[in-house]
């Protein structure tokens, strides 16, 4: 992947984690105890994986335009935690197809790590929407 790949790409990747954690935290002030403290462990993790994709992003300034137009990363509006989640894991997918283990070993193990967690998330989080209390 191209130095000006790389910076959109993981730009994009460490925004739309942001949005997750701030989404997830908004959550974690409501609803029974045991849902707030899923969605503000969600929260922490997502969190976690925004700082290490953001730390991964090549910096220079001839790519900050390329940044700066990445900045803008949605999740699906209205989407519930587990499409939140799974529109993050379908973002990683893409991105590990584009990546090499030669050349982005890092970004390889990010990727992997973060998927691992998503999936630990997904069962996590999706138990609370079978449960209307929450647990």
């Amino acid at each position: 992947m191209s130095a000006h790949d790389a910076a959109y790409e993981l730009t994009l990747v460490a925004r739309r984690f942001a949005a997750a954690f701030s989404s997830f935290a908004a959550r974690s002030t409501q609803g029974a105890p045991g849902a707030r403290i899923r969605f503000a462990t969600a929260s922490r993790v997502l969190g976690e994986h925004a700082q290490l994709f953001a730390a991964l992003v090549p910096e220079s300034v001839l790519l900050a335009p390329v940044r700066a137009a990445a900045a803008v990363a949605l999740l699906p509006a209205g989407a519930t935690p587990v499409a939140e989640l799974g529109a993050l894991d379908q973002v990683l997918a893409d991105l590990q197809a584009r990546a090499t283990p030669v050349a982005d070993p890092a970004l390889q193990r990010a990727a992997a790590r973060a998927r691992a967690d998503l999936a630990d998330l997904v069962a996590a989080v999706g138990s609370l929407e079978e449960s209307p209390r929450g647990r």
